[in-house]
């Protein structure tokens, strides 16, 4: 049976990122939809935008993308808009 959820932060060795990086497109092409959990470090980590960049680059439109703030993600939010 496929995976219905995969989580980076679980999936991914988080002390060996850059080893993991290669796979990242084979990883996202399991992916129909991803779920942002954003915080206020989010936009300032490269490999949280990389995985968007990946994404969309593989062709998923940006409407498979959902954004979810996290509470006290005031500035975050603002450099969405």
């Amino acid at each position: 049976r496929e995976p219905k959820l995969w989580i980076d932060k679980c999936c991914i060795d988080q002390t060996s990122i850059a080893a993991n990086l290669t796979c990242l497109p084979v990883f996202l092409a399991g992916c129909k939809n991803v779920l942002v959990l954003c915080g206020d470090t989010y936009l300032n980590r490269l490999w949280c935008v990389m995985e968007l960049f990946v994404f969309l680059e593989m062709g998923a439109s940006p409407e498979r993308i959902e954004l979810k703030m996290l509470a006290h993600s005031n500035s975050a939010a603002m450099r969405l808009r």
